[in-house]
């Protein structure tokens, strides 16, 4: 929020002042104006957050960087859709990684969190995507290699769909 005399005034990043405040070079984003006395005109915008994307605190609130970026390429950000790292690398913000998709979509994207080790079993779980909130279950198999690959071919059957 900016204070304008004693009114409050939300500040949000849109595609037609994020170029006010940030250059763009290779999936960076670098400091135009001072956005506090600490920070000096040039430096790399943002840090990582506890999940391993890059965001930037300005003005009270967080933004993502990779939402920062694909606004400062002029691309809207629709309500409802997602930006999704193309490569799942969640550092590699250029442009050409990142995309505007459904939930559902993003998902698919990501493979590491469907096989997990069961102890009390002594063998792998697989889970497919998850489709109105609800985890797909695929089994248990004796090797993570077995798991991972019928993980591999559930969301190749998804996104055939």
């Amino acid at each position: 929020m900016v204070l304008i005399g004693v009114k409050l005034i939300n500040m949000k990043f849109t595609k037609q002042n994020v170029k006010e405040w940030f250059d763009y070079k290779d999936g960076k984003l670098y400091w135009k104006q001072r956005p506090a006395n600490q920070i000096k005109v040039g430096t790399e915008a943002g840090c990582l957050n506890s999940y391993g994307y890059c965001r930037v605190r300005f003005k009270g609130h967080e933004y993502m960087i990779h939402r920062l970026v694909w606004l400062w390429h002029g691309k809207d950000l629709i309500d409802g859709l997602q930006i999704d790292h193309i490569n799942q690398i969640k550092t590699d913000n250029r442009i050409e990684n990142l995309r505007q998709v459904d939930v559902s979509t993003n998902k698919l994207n990501n493979k590491a969190v469907y096989v997990s080790y069961c102890k009390t079993k002594d063998c792998w779980k697989a889970y497919g995507p998850a489709v109105y909130r609800k985890q797909k279950w695929i089994g248990y198999f004796k090797t993570k290699r077995e798991a991972e690959e019928a993980v591999r071919l559930c969301l190749e059957a998804a996104s055939a769909v």
